[in-house]
């Protein structure tokens, strides 16, 4: 998107020069490769391809030829967990025919966990594209480098996503200033989920996939929409939200991320989460699970079974896990 620089002179130390959008509702330019490309997170939730133009596609029958496909290209968590092995990029695109009829409690977990990881992962990659160019766009500032009308815009494409702007100011004609504290409330928005929380939200959202929504809509976490374009609840007592469907399970994970990154609901987690990082500690995702107090109906209830969930299972060994190099495989379930 295009946006006039209207500089009106030099920018303080602390004023960032003054743009106005001239293109409203005009995306980042798509890119090929999500992988290292500016704006990278953007164009997740915004829901462009994932699939880059290196990557493969593997077609699965059921859920058997999932845990094959795991072992095939060795694919193992007792490795991840003990730093020998990456994760691969390894991307289900929805549960396949048979996901919620696995008899087994331990090739339950181990299937989802397996399926999981590399999502998240993925999710924090692309996030992690945006905040450190947003980082390197603050030093620069900082040091009174003026920026150019493309990364104006790309900063207020930022801002309006995480809902440090408000949506008019993305709209044509009108003139948006930001300043360095903006670009510091945006960096303590534009940050990784620890794994270990995602893994143990999913599982308890979704039943280890086994859910109704996980099952027909890839919504891992039951966020609401009160458009008519989600699944209704078959117990809704009241309202009139549905559950959200998305394109597949990697946007699930892309839209449960921006959740927690951008609504006022969860400003305990970010602030705690900067706190962390300002400290110069790994981001401890048993900890945050204190924040969640209004992520449910029954908080108590709720963080007691996360943390029973990331204790049974030792999650936190994950929260240091990182991709493999590489072109991504993309699974795609066949539906008959």
């Amino acid at each position: 998107m295009s946006a006039a620089a209207a500089w009106g002179g030099s920018a303080g130390a602390h004023e960032l020069p003054t743009s106005e959008r001239t293109a409203p509702g005009v995306l980042l330019t798509e890119v090929a490769d999500l992988t290292t490309a500016t704006g990278a997170a953007t164009a997740e939730v915004f829901g462009w391809p994932f699939r880059t133009h290196n990557a493969s596609l593997v077609m699965v029958s059921d859920t058997n030829e999932v845990g094959q496909l795991h072992e095939i290209i060795g694919y193992d968590l007792d490795m991840v967990r003990g730093g020998a092995h990456a994760v691969p990029r390894l991307y289900l695109e929805a549960f396949p025919p048979g996901w919620a009829e696995v008899a087994s409690v331990a090739e339950r977990k181990a299937l989802f966990f397996r399926t999981f990881l590399p999502l998240i992962l993925r999710v924090n990659e692309a996030i992690m594209a945006d905040r450190s160019i947003l980082l390197d766009m603050r030093d620069r500032l900082s040091s009174g480098v003026i920026p150019s009308a493309g990364e104006m815009d790309w900063l207020i494409d930022l801002a309006l996503l995480y809902r440090v702007l408000p949506p008019e100011a993305g709209e044509e004609g009108v003139a948006v200033a930001l300043t360095l504290d903006d670009i510091d409330t945006l960096l303590g928005r534009v940050d990784v989920i620890p794994p270990s929380l995602a893994m143990a939200q999913a599982v308890e959202e979704s039943g280890w996939g086994r859910s109704r929504f996980a099952q027909e809509g890839n919504a891992m976490f039951g966020q609401y929409t009160w458009d008519n374009s989600g699944i209704v609840p078959l117990r809704r007592t009241s309202g009139n939200h549905s559950i959200k469907q998305f394109d597949s399970l990697l946007q699930s994970v892309a839209a449960y991320a921006m959740n927690l990154n951008a609504f006022s609901a969860y400003g305990e987690l970010r602030a705690e989460r900067a706190r962390m990082r300002e400290a110069g500690q790994p981001l401890d995702g048993r900890a945050l699970v204190s924040t969640l107090t209004r992520y449910s109906t029954r908080p108590g209830a709720y963080m007691r079974a996360l943390r029973t969930t990331i204790d049974a299972n030792e999650l936190w060994d994950f929260d240091a896990a990182m991709l493999a190099p590489g072109a991504p495989i993309h699974v795609q379930p066949v539906r008959f």
